[in-house]
């Protein structure tokens, strides 16, 4: 096996962290750049919790949606809020953003290339909180869509893309509005789910039975100018390194 690179990560978020354990599986030397501890209360992505969903393959743009952009963007508190004067800077984006969904053919496009991404999350992420001696966190169960009638449900373009794209595990039947006395539509698919916000650091865990140098905060806490050439000196050694 070829000698690996020294490769360094800059944040101990999720994904750095994971990206960290992946490079050192393959045979590399990680150093992991950040000023707090992998997982802890300062990372991004500490707390949170949710589905470990291979499902989850709609994007959130959508053909029509461009007709409730302006009301996004009256909305401070909305979902595509954003500063006037930075319009100008932002609308190429958006113009990229509302083009992905024009189409039901786009959006389809985009739905198989998440399927691909997110098939083998829920297996990926239980062996991860096994590494780490937490499999009790992560439970397996179900996750339930409720349409308010059958008309909504045989047009709905998620569903109907999550069967074109071979979603799979998914199932639906009538049943009652537990709020109302009309017809249903109810589908549910197989899902697993983290059962603590504090399982965002399992991640960190798995990393503890991994030799990896780790940049300490004693000296990535200080200001930034120090900190952008302590990495400098760092990529300098990594560098001159012969690979």
């Amino acid at each position: 096996m070829p000698e690996g690179r020294h490769v360094a990560i800059i944040g101990a978020g999720a994904v750095g962290v994971i990206s960290a354990i992946e490079a050192l599986r393959e045979g590399h030397r990680v150093t992991l750049i950040d000023p707090g501890e992998p997982g802890g209360e300062q990372a991004a992505s500490y707390g949170n919790a949710g589905w470990l969903s291979s499902h989850s393959v709609i994007p959130p743009a959508e053909p029509g949606i461009w007709k409730k952009v302006p009301f996004y963007l009256m909305d401070p508190l909305g979902p595509l809020a954003i500063r006037w004067s930075y319009l100008p800077k932002a609308l190429p984006w958006l113009i990229k953003y509302l083009l992905s969904g024009w189409t039901e053919a786009r959006v389809e496009k985009t739905a198989f290339a998440l399927r691909d991404l997110l098939k083998d999350a829920p297996l990926l992420h239980r062996k991860l909180a096994e590494e780490a001696g937490v499999s009790e966190l992560v439970e397996r169960n179900g996750v339930m869509h409720v349409f308010p009638s059958r008309g909504n449900f045989d047009h709905d373009l998620g569903w109907r893309l999550r069967k074109r794209v071979g979603s799979s595990g998914w199932s639906s039947m009538p049943t009652r509005c537990v709020s109302a006395s009309r017809t249903c539509i109810r589908a549910t698919a197989l899902a697993w789910w983290w059962k603590k916000p504090a399982a965002a650091a399992i991640p960190a865990l798995t990393l503890r039975h991994w030799p990896i140098t780790r940049w300490p905060a004693a000296r990535s806490s200080c200001a930034p100018r120090r900190r952008a050439e302590a990495f400098r000196q760092q990529a300098r050694r990594c560098r001159h390194r012969d690979w």
